[in-house]
């Protein structure tokens, strides 16, 4: 597990062929590039909050992804393989992007985390003709991601009930019930 930035609590699973990249981007947290070939690249960009309570979907999610290769003129970016799934108590929403860029086949998976205060969104590129990794590889990077206080914050789902604890206490409800029935009884049968 490799820091990104500094005191961002994000630690990531980096291959050891990779090496940090220094960009001097505000919104870029950190950035990484395979040492040998250049690709595939990694980095870990912050946005601010969404500004709204409710969460956007699979297809709001995608068109916002669409939306920025757009803005950096890559117009023939494809996005597919969109999907929902957990990274520790968090959900996050994964993509795959595929474009062209100066004639050389690219494919982008990305991740979009997202939490009350901040966005983060984790973008891996490589080659689409000739990858470095297989993409399993990859997403296994993306999947292993840690960001302090919230992928290893405790769900917020209560655990459920001990039903040994239930049932001794059905089965003692039942004794007293029982007793008091036989003593009912059994004072009717002595009168």
């Amino acid at each position: 597990m490799v820091p990104c930035g500094e005191a961002t609590g994000i630690s990531i699973p980096v291959p050891q062929s990779f090496e940090s990249i220094d960009l001097r981007y505000p919104s870029v947290l950190c950035a990484f590039r395979n040492k040998n070939s250049g690709f595939p690249t990694l980095n870990v960009v912050q946005d601010p909050p969404q500004g709204s309570s409710l969460r956007p979907g699979v297809a709001a999610l995608e068109a916002r992804v669409k939306n920025e290769y757009q803005k950096v003129g890559l117009t023939d970016a494809v996005i597919s393989d969109s999907h929902m799934e957990p990274l520790g108590s968090l959900e996050t929403f994964h993509t795959t992007a595929r474009y062209m860029n100066q004639g050389m086949p690219m494919q982008s998976l990305i991740m979009v985390v997202m939490l009350p205060d901040r966005t983060y969104t984790v973008t891996l590129l490589d080659r689409a003709d000739h990858p470095y990794f297989r993409e399993i590889e990859l997403q296994s990077v993306l999947r292993g991601i840690s960001i302090a206080g919230a992928t290893d914050a405790p769900a917020t789902v209560p655990p459920p009930p001990n039903t040994t604890a239930i049932w001794l206490i059905l089965g003692a409800m039942g004794l007293v019930a029982a007793s008091l029935v036989w003593r009912r009884a059994h004072a009717r049968k002595s009168r």
